[in-house]
């Protein structure tokens, strides 16, 4: 997060010495082990979305989806279940 940080201000918080290009090869090897994707992958994300955008997303997708149980109302009804 402190690369997006680093990013989202790129001219006035980066270092001297590094070019935009080592910080988004940084935040896509950080993202691909922190959330398990492939390289390719975490790439394709930060082109479609950008940098805070893309970690949005992923952090989004990692979240687990609530329970939901499905019945046929022709055979039972809410309240029996």
């Amino acid at each position: 997060t402190d690369i997006l940080h680093v990013l989202s201000m790129f001219k006035e918080r980066r270092e001297p010495n590094r070019s935009r290009c080592e910080y988004i090869t940084q935040l896509q090897l950080d993202l691909g082990e922190l959330f398990g994707y492939i390289p390719d992958l975490v790439e394709m994300f930060l082109d479609t979305f950008g940098p805070a955008e893309a970690f949005e997303f992923m952090e989004a997708s990692d979240a687990p989806r609530p329970l939901v149980i499905r019945a046929n109302t022709l055979k039972t009804r809410r309240k029996d279940l």
